[in-house]
């Protein structure tokens, strides 16, 4: 639990009652009593829920826009395996925290915010996000994704590459779309930085010598950029809705959020290979010790290697032997043997912890309300889930 986090959640829900935004002020009943319950039960998916419905209205939007964008002119099959990935479901926790972002910048009695573009960027982020899935399915020969046979399972590596490049470029119109100032410039410095990470993490694959300032590197580029753009995004979006005479100072919360979304990134991609050691294969909805087979040094193993270093002249492979993208089983096994002799999985959720409160720290530049608090709510829930 970050110690961030208030103790309780009484005050936040007594400032709902009080919200001047229309989406706060409706089923004021059923969003306390769903928050009181998921506090009192510690029931993590019923309280995340409840954080969902402070942006209800705009998820909605976003939600029905996203097939939208994709029912353009295109081949059919590049569609096709787009949609399929989409249909899969998916957490939409960029959208959402864009969508809370973007009212916590406001001050009480803020005029509402505008709808289109904030719903634009609110779909730009889950397409960026959507378009990294379907060329990481292809880089790391995933079989499954959300539950369901991968896109290059179905229609083959070529289609799933060309998908996600069609995902990309939609995103990018919906971002031009938006007319929302300075969002392209922090879209397209985000796309530079995740495939920075991601073109890091490649060459790390299969490599002994992977430093945690290596690790750290590759999860600020391929996660944690996406979410501090959902951060500066949603602050961008509040700027443009706010009277001219405080359309600087709420600007000037952009930086204030995207550092707090780029910790809670940082917190979100530890938990993720946390999950991929321990984690619940029919809740996450995909396999797990995917990345130790594919020859990834995530954080866990490398504290875990902390205790074992001979372990790592195993790791240590020439180029041909992950050709086919896979670790040996007898080094899988061994460093297997070595996180379960740890207290590994452990101390990375304690960092991943450390991570979320940092950004959470930040927050107390914003003004007080109930969308800074369900910031906090939301970091909290990420670090703790289990799926």
């Amino acid at each position: 639990m970050l110690s961030a986090v208030p103790p309780s959640l009484t005050p936040v829900l007594a400032s709902l009652a009080a919200s001047s935004h229309p989406e706060a002020r409706s089923g004021d009943a059923l969003l306390v009593g769903r928050l009181e319950a998921a506090e009192r039960l510690g029931h993590q998916p019923g309280r995340l829920a409840a954080l969902y419905g402070l942006a209800s209205e705009a998820l909605a939007r976003c939600e029905a826009r996203l097939p939208e964008v994709l029912r353009t002119d295109g081949p059919a099959d590049v569609r096709a395996a787009a949609e399929h990935l989409l249909s899969g479901g998916g957490k939409r926790i960029r959208p959402l925290l864009l969508a809370l972002s973007a009212r916590a910048c406001q001050p009480a009695g803020a005029p509402p915010l505008l709808p289109a573009p904030l719903c634009a960027l609110m779909v730009a982020a889950e397409l960026v996000h959507t378009a990294t899935l379907l060329h990481d399915d292809v880089l790391d020969v995933s079989e499954v994704r959300r539950g369901q046979e991968t896109a290059r399972m179905r229609w083959g590596n070529s289609v799933s590459v060309l998908a996600g490049d069609f995902v990309l470029t939609r995103a990018l119109e919906e971002v031009l779309g938006s007319g929302i100032a300075g969002a392209m410039p922090a879209i397209l410095k985000t796309i530079h930085s995740m495939i920075a990470g991601e073109a890091l993490q490649l060459s790390l694959r299969g490599r002994g010598d992977v430093r945690l300032s290596d690790y750290l590197e590759v999860v600020e580029g391929k996660t944690a950029a996406l979410f501090a753009f959902c951060g500066r995004a949603g602050a961008l979006c509040a700027a443009a809705a706010a009277p001219p005479e405080s359309r600087a100072a709420t600007a000037a919360h952009a930086d204030v959020l995207a550092d707090y979304a780029r910790h809670l990134g940082q917190a979100f991609q530890i938990v993720d290979d946390v999950l991929d050691i321990d984690g619940d294969p029919a809740q996450l909805g995909k396999s797990v010790l995917s990345d130790l087979r594919e020859g990834k040094l995530t954080l866990p193993v490398l504290l875990a290697l902390e205790s074992r270093p001979a372990l790592r002249e195993h790791i240590q492979l020439p180029p041909q032997s992950l050709a086919d993208d896979s670790l040996p089983e007898p080094t899988v096994v061994l460093l297997r043997s070595a996180l379960g002799d740890s207290d590994a999985t452990r101390r990375a959720r304690q960092q991943a912890a450390a991570e979320a409160e940092r950004g959470c720290a930040r927050l107390s530049a914003l003004p007080p309300g109930p969308y800074r608090d369900a910031l906090w709510h939301v970091a909290d829930e990420l670090v703790q889930r289990n799926r």
